[in-house]
């Protein structure tokens, strides 16, 4: 096997799941590119850097291997060989085993064997080593793992930075691995020369003006005015004119043919969402909105208008129907008006149609009134609900 090593990773210290997915993605792509396949490069590669050291462990032909070491973006390319204990010896020496034995007073068994000790070697000039977990063994082997290890092998590596004020370092990768029933560990050290390589400078990019958010291309809305409201709308015009124009920077014009109010934004709108809010404008005194009312679409973010009808909530006909009008609006529009208050929004009833403008949770509050009086609540137990609804909602702010 080889270890393909492609220099040092963007992300900080502390990478996120999409940082390491986003790390190890080109390794695949990099040697699918030689492979022919991005299912042959998973297959190969088994185990990637991608936390503190950029590269792949991967099982290669030797021609493979040279054939990737001369790709411009890998730093280097060596063999991932193992290498024996010179000794076996060493705890009786120390006088932590006897014959093989470990005694019941020995370091180890005080130690528990150095379960959970952690070591960390740490230069305050150029480098930092990786913090290593170490596990010892009874009969002498051990276990060198990162913080977190892969089932039945550890790699450690760490990539030693240069901050561009002395000469280029090398890189070290250690790696260590043991099976469960063995007593010896190999190792492979490798020293491998790298050629330090700056990264580009971030890119800093000047924030869109509108007309470039959409490709520079003009955008248009268009609201049709139904024939119940074409005179208030002449009347009102400028009303709706002046805010849409002036203050939205929208242009605006009624097609008399086509019986339909057009917007389209201009090259000095401030915000494309001016458009949709314009919109939303026009459509909210079609519906029968005052335009003192639906002027707050253009002012507020959190505002909706919610229509539903009669025979959505109950089926009812003929002086059924005429009665539950009757009922949602009250003698002289008090019904209306209280909830309106209570609920602060604002509330059209067009024939058998119900329109609702407010914030959301407003407008869950006279939804709910509007029902009760369709099903039939006489209005002074719609009232006394209204009162402990805004009672509560005023504790709460």
């Amino acid at each position: 096997s080889y270890i393909v090593y492609l220099g040092w990773h963007s992300h900080g210290p502390n990478p996120s799941a999409s940082d390491l997915e986003f790390a190890t993605n080109p390794h695949y792509k990099l040697l699918g590119s030689h492979l022919g396949s991005h299912e042959k490069a998973k297959e190969a590669i088994f185990y990637s850097y991608n936390k503190h050291s950029n590269g792949f462990a991967v099982v290669l032909e030797e021609e493979h291997a040279q054939d990737i070491a001369k790709n411009p973006n890998v730093v280097s390319v060596f063999l991932n060989k193992g290498h024996e204990l010179q000794t076996t010896r060493s705890w009786e020496f120390l006088g932590l085993e006897s014959d093989g034995v470990v005694p019941k007073d020995s370091i180890w068994e005080k130690a528990r064997y150095g379960e959970g000790v952690n070591i960390a070697n740490i230069d305050t000039g150029q480098f930092l080593i990786l913090i290593v977990k170490v596990k010892f063994f009874k009969g002498g082997g051990c276990f060198l793992s990162t913080i977190f290890p892969k089932q039945g092998m550890a790699a450690v590596s760490s990539a030693i930075v240069n901050r561009g004020k002395t000469p280029p370092l090398p890189v070290f990768v250690l790696s260590c691995r043991m099976e469960s029933n063995q007593a010896a560990s190999s190792m492979d050290v490798e020293t491998v020369p790298s050629e330090v390589k700056l990264l580009p400078p971030k890119p800093k990019f000047e924030p869109l003006k509108p007309h470039e958010m959409s490709d520079g291309q003009v955008q248009f809305r268009k609201v049709n005015v139904p024939p119940h409201r074409y005179t208030p709308l002449k009347k009102a015009w400028m009303d709706i004119y002046t805010p849409i124009y002036e203050q939205m920077k929208i242009d605006v014009r009624m097609n008399l043919k086509g019986r339909r109010i057009e917007l389209k934004t201009r090259p000095d709108t401030p915000d494309i969402s001016n458009l949709q809010k314009c919109a939303d404008f026009a459509h909210a005194f079609m519906l029968g909105f005052d335009v003192i009312d639906a002027i707050a679409l253009l002012r507020l973010d959190e505002l909706y208008i919610e229509s539903f009808e009669i025979k959505d909530v109950k089926t009812l006909r003929g002086d059924h129907l005429s009665r539950a009008i009757g009922r949602l609006s009250g003698k002289g529009g008090k019904t209306k008006f209280a909830i309106e208050n209570a609920s602060k929004t604002r509330i059209v009833i067009a024939d058998t149609k119900i329109h609702i403008l407010g914030s959301f949770s407003n407008i869950k509050i006279a939804r709910d009134s509007l029902c009760s009086l369709i099903l039939g609540s006489p209005a002074g137990k719609v009232y006394s609900k209204l009162r402990a609804v805004t009672a509560r909602l005023a504790e709460r702010f």
